[in-house]
């Protein structure tokens, strides 16, 4: 008898687990009370509508049977691109394409989305972009927008992200993309372009022509300066030449003075070839000369024994 009380017990105990079980599942089946949040993002748990609370990332567990709704947030990185129409100091026309890196304040989430809902971008982003970008364009002539871009650029970062501030958005970074002027400008710009790069080109023949003149001047100037080197040296060699010549004619001179027979005689001799005349001269004929050499030989040796 007893046996079969348990087994009832047992019974009734496994019925009402099972109809626990049933009855959650049933609950969590068709009311949307427990919500996971994402990575990145964060969630504002909203009672009939109107935001209470932030959940974090995970799962949420809310209470059954009331109306609770999570929407979530994100609090990463967000790109937000946009055209801005503007003019610059010199009234040109200018398209400037603009991407803002930025995220929500995580902190800041309830409130953000209590002022702005999801519609931060619209409301406040967009808006507050296209006036920084007018006012800082305004302040560059249209030729100053492209030369000096990074200068620009920062100059929108900075007063951008100080008017978002208050609103719990922080700006990360911001990139101009690209600038467009109207037709008539860009044609006017690239001819501008083609006229400077003509007017290099042309410089560079110029340069290029008095490099080579210059050489051709240099060149003249070093063979001009051999040739002066060359006839100093020649000259030189001839003023030593004749002052050798003049010294030997003076030695001869003082030789001639003090001995002049005898150096007659010598230069006689140095230029005899060792043969006798047989002719002399007399009244313009020449008569032979008949010499007895033996006698003129005996007659010698006679003289000195």
């Amino acid at each position: 008898m007893a046996s079969r009380v348990d087994q009832a017990k047992a019974k009734l105990i496994i019925y009402g687990i099972i109809g626990l079980i049933a009855v959650v599942a049933i609950i969590f089946g068709i009311s949307p009370n427990w919500h996971s949040v994402p990575a990145g993002y964060r969630g504002i748990v909203l009672e009939f509508g109107k935001p209470i609370d932030v959940a974090g990332e995970g799962f949420r567990l809310l209470t059954p049977g009331w109306q609770y709704s999570i929407v979530d947030i994100p609090v990463q990185t967000l790109k937000f691109e946009d055209a801005a129409n503007a003019a610059s100091s010199d009234i040109q026309d200018v398209k400037a394409i603009i991407a803002v890196n930025y995220h929500l304040d995580a902190s800041r989430v309830l409130e953000i989305y209590t002022n702005l809902n999801v519609a931060w971008e619209d409301r406040i982003i967009r808006p507050n972009l296209q006036e920084v970008v007018k006012a800082n364009t305004a302040l560059y002539t249209a030729q100053d927008l492209i030369q000096q871009r990074p200068k620009v650029q920062i100059g929108i970062f900075q007063t951008f992200a100080e008017r978002l501030k208050p609103y719990g958005v922080i700006v990360e970074a911001i990139n101009i993309v690209d600038f467009k002027f109207s037709e008539a400008y860009t044609k006017a710009i690239e001819n501008k372009v083609v006229a400077e790069q003509e007017t290099l080109r042309e410089r560079n023949v110029l340069d290029r022509v008095r490099i080579q003149a210059q050489q051709r001047v240099a060149e003249a100037d070093g063979i001009a300066k051999s040739d002066i080197s060359r006839a100093n040296g020649s000259a030189v060699a001839r003023i030593l030449e004749a002052q050798a010549e003049a010294r030997a004619l003076q030695l001869l001179n003082e030789q001639l003075t003090r001995n002049g027979t005898q150096v007659l005689q010598l230069r006689s001799i140095e230029k005899w070839d060792g043969k006798l005349p047989i002719f002399i001269t007399s009244g313009g004929q020449q008569i032979p000369i008949f010499i007895d050499i033996n006698k003129l030989i005996n007659q010698t040796a006679v003289r000195n024994p």
